[in-house]
């Protein structure tokens, strides 16, 4: 079995991430005001935590990420990545750009890891199912 994972799984993540992009290339004059600056910290976590999801998504049948110590670095480490290049990508286009934004964004990453790492994910119902979707399949 190849250890990592198939162009196929990458595809959830690669588009996650392009939502993610088009939502930072937003002008600041257009972004509607909350009012609440916890507001939009939560909205980084929820956005962080679906990044991590799909993240998660991509190595759910290597057997490399197999170990929830692996998965959870390595969804750590990788949306670490991006959550930096999109802060300095918001950078240019106008935006603040803000390490209590990297900060929330960590905390939606752990979140999501952590729970996966600790098998909290599978006591979901239907998740076990969805999880091992395709798995037998010869990769």
């Amino acid at each position: 079995m190849n250890p990592w994972p198939r162009w196929t799984d990458l595809l959830p993540a690669v588009c996650i991430f392009g939502l993610v992009w088009y939502g930072s290339s937003i002008p600041a004059e257009q972004m509607p005001d909350s009012g609440l600056l916890a507001f939009d910290k939560l909205l980084h976590i929820g956005e962080y935590t679906v990044v991590g999801a799909g993240l998660l998504w991509t190595v759910r049948r290597s057997p490399t990420f197999a170990n929830g110590v692996a998965r959870f670095c390595f969804v750590l480490a990788a949306g670490l990545v991006w959550a930096i290049l999109d802060e300095i990508h918001q950078g240019f286009v106008g935006r603040d750009s803000s390490m209590y934004d990297l900060l929330a964004d960590c905390l939606g990453l752990s979140g999501i890891a952590l729970a996966s790492g600790l098998g909290w994910l599978k006591k979901i119902p239907g998740f076990e199912r969805l999880w091992k979707a395709g798995t037998d399949k010869a990769a």
